[in-house]
């Protein structure tokens, strides 16, 4: 089995969790084996004692079927979104949701996009002025979109990813910040502003050469500080437009800064960083997380919300980590998840007053044989109806444990 080593504090240790390394030589600590699996509180106490960090096989720790305690941020996630799921179901809630003329739309709209920001990053390398009007009116079919169905919008982002190029991430970054601005209530003007400032986050990267961007191993600190600077040179291109609102300069050069000040160019802090800095940060790490090819395997959405939350407050600021997990759910579009049941689904449809319970594709029944067709199933019907455990998530499961080419499902 491959191992996939994830670093992690002892203070997020969790029973289920397979440790397969140490900050320290195995010969220091009492530790018998080389590799232990995580069976009580009294484990972890023992590891506390020992070692401020670890590393944990991922692989190992999900065949013992502890997926949604890899974290201890998920019991977070989970007190976060408790309030929003008190409500008793209706037994008369659909249980099929069907949006798929919404998915054609907006995949014209990333097709159109995509194409779009190709042009621009083509232009830029050459010196050429960016066109910014047809920026504009691709973020407001963006936000047209995501009014009728954020979930096919979000769907798209997840699963529709044939690439790990830059405009695509782009792409994401603009769908998802544009997104969570509209949930937060601001202004339209703010969240167009929004929006243009995700799709242009990284337009400096076309400053930097392309052997560092590419480099398949890790940055040496010059190389690191070489990639800095695509902020600053992404503010210098987009700077010189006409009309080019100041909140998407701000995010253009700051979304790499952090509200504790170690983040960059400048060092900002606290109140500093203005908000739709922070959203597009929010929203372009949550895309890297879950899609980045330079790490060794995607993490799964709730994962890199677990991560993202734990980080927060130096990061973005709790509260606005919070609000953007109340935003998009504890389990997003596409995080593929296991019943207590054995099935194996994908999540395919958020409800504001049922996060734990959402829409599921199934994918696999409990012995682990695909469906000839994929049913959607709304859990918190199911579980109004049926009750029992059965039809609750257990926790997420990795991409790699699912035998199908999620890019090919459609709703």
């Amino acid at each position: 089995m491959k191992v996939m080593k994830q670093r992690i504090g002892v203070d997020a240790l969790a029973v289920g969790m397979y440790v397969c390394d140490l900050d320290r030589p195995w010969l220091e600590t009492p530790f018998l084996l080389e590799g232990i699996s995580i069976e009580s509180d009294a484990d972890i106490e023992a590891l506390k004692k020992h070692c401020r960090h670890v590393f944990i096989d991922v692989m190992r720790s999900i065949d013992t079927g502890s997926v949604e305690r890899q974290m201890k941020g998920i019991a977070r996630l989970r007190e976060v979104n408790e309030r929003g799921d008190a409500a008793r179901v209706k037994a008369d809630d659909p249980i099929v949701v069907d949006f798929a003329r919404e998915m054609d739309r907006a995949q014209r709209a990333r097709d159109d996009m995509h194409a779009y920001i190709d042009k621009v990053m083509a232009d830029a390398r050459l010196g050429n002025q960016v066109g910014l009007e047809e920026a504009r009116v691709l973020v407001e079919t963006v936000i047209d979109s995501i009014s009728v169905s954020a979930d096919a919008s979000l769907w798209l982002c997840q699963l529709k990813r044939a690439d790990a190029t830059a405009a695509t991430h782009s792409v994401n970054a603009c769908v998802i910040s544009t997104l969570f601005a509209r949930y937060l209530g601001l202004p339209d003007d703010l969240v167009r502003a929004t929006g243009i400032g995700g799709l242009f986050h990284d337009i400096g990267k076309v400053r930097v050469p392309s052997e560092i961007l590419n480099k398949p191993g890790p940055l040496t600190a010059q190389e690191y500080d070489a990639v800095k600077l695509h902020t600053v040179e992404g503010y210098n291109v987009m700077r010189l437009l006409p009309g080019i609102p100041p909140e998407a300069l701000d995010i253009i050069r700051h979304h790499h800064e952090r509200v504790d000040g170690m983040g960059y160019p400048d060092g900002l802090e606290g109140e500093e960083l203005k908000q739709p800095a922070r959203i597009v940060a929010i929203a372009e790490m949550y895309d890297t997380l879950t899609h980045d090819t330079a790490y060794d395997y995607r993490m799964p959405p709730n994962d890199a919300l677990a991560l993202m939350l734990k980080e927060a407050p130096t990061h973005f600021g709790a509260g606005l980590m919070e609000d953007f997990i109340k935003c998009i759910g504890i389990y997003p579009v596409g995080t593929l998840v296991r019943l207590h049941s054995g099935q194996i689904a994908i999540v395919a449809s958020n409800h504001a007053k049922h996060r734990l319970l959402p829409v599921v594709m199934l994918l696999l029944d409990a012995e682990g044989h695909p469906y000839q067709r994929h049913p959607l199933v709304n859990l918190a019907s199911m579980v109004e109806r049926e009750g029992g455990n059965a039809w609750r998530i257990q926790g997420g499961v990795s991409p790699a444990d699912v035998p199908i080419d999620l890019a090919t499902l459609s709703l």
